[in-house]
């Protein structure tokens, strides 16, 4: 009887351990990531904006550190929200292009974040190469994104 009683209860806790553990497949994932995109071009937009104006001298170097600072924390907001986001991907359903999306958002936040932190306290001369070098490596992410979103729709699309 015992042993009758734990294989039920032993069956309703993998039943509700399932049920739980529900969440979205990576590639799925991946393709709905819309808002962490959103984030993410707007701030390249505002960071362009702020550091072109910086370099140029129209923005003094008190209102930038402030312009900084606002930007710091929204991406660091928008990065929280990514982050518990990819805590709803199915264990174990990642494939390459899933993973190299998620790889390049991650890379994404990160080294904009550390080019914003970098870029406090510092001289407008001093912030060309930099500003480049985040620029570059920025759009590089986003295209590994991108190309990876394609693939996977390409690849759904193809299998129905």
């Amino acid at each position: 009887m015992k042993i009758k009683l734990m294989a039920v209860v032993l069956s309703i806790l993998v039943i509700l351990t399932g049920c739980v553990s529900q969440g979205l497949p990576a590639n799925e994932w991946i393709v709905e990531q819309d808002t962490t995109c959103s984030d993410l071009e707007q701030a390249s937009k505002s960071i362009s904006e702020l550091f072109s104006l910086y370099i140029i001298g129209a923005v003094e170097p008190s209102d930038f550190e402030n312009e900084l600072d606002l930007l710091i924390i929204q991406l660091q907001l928008s990065q929280a929200q990514y982050t518990e986001s990819k805590s709803n991907i199915q264990p174990a359903t990642h494939s390459y292009a899933s993973k190299s999306g998620q790889e390049a958002l991650d890379n994404a936040y990160l080294i904009t974040l550390d080019f914003l932190k970098d870029s406090v306290n510092s001289k407008p001369s001093d912030l060309i190469y930099p500003y480049l070098e985040w620029r570059d490596s920025f759009l590089s992410c986003i295209a590994t994104y991108f190309t990876a979103k394609s693939l996977i729709i390409e690849n759904e699309g193809g299998a129905q």
